[in-house]
């Protein structure tokens, strides 16, 4: 009885931490789907903007980048625009 009680509270135990083991972070403020991510920085140059541009896959350097905020202020200056492309979950 008290084995099958231990196997229980392992298996119980394992399936609670799956969720919270497939999360990843980059830092405090992560937003893909359009704006800051994370805070990062290339260089001296905040990435701030990521979506979908045309052309091939991968990150631009733009000198003259700019995006508005929700507040509906303007930033401008150098970032890093990226076509970001989901990997499919067999391939991950």
């Amino acid at each position: 009885m008290r084995r099958s009680a231990q196997v229980l509270v392992l298996a119980a135990l394992s399936l609670a931490a799956g969720p919270a083991a497939a999360e990843v972070r980059f830092g405090p403020g992560v937003r893909i789907g359009g704006h800051d991510v994370s805070n990062r920085r290339y260089r001296s140059v905040h990435i701030e903007r990521v979506r979908r541009l045309p052309g091939p896959p991968g990150c631009r350097h733009v000198r003259n980048g700019f995006y508005r905020r929700g507040d509906g202020s303007v930033v401008r200056g150098p970032m890093e625009r990226c076509n970001l492309v989901a990997i499919p979950p067999h391939r991950r």
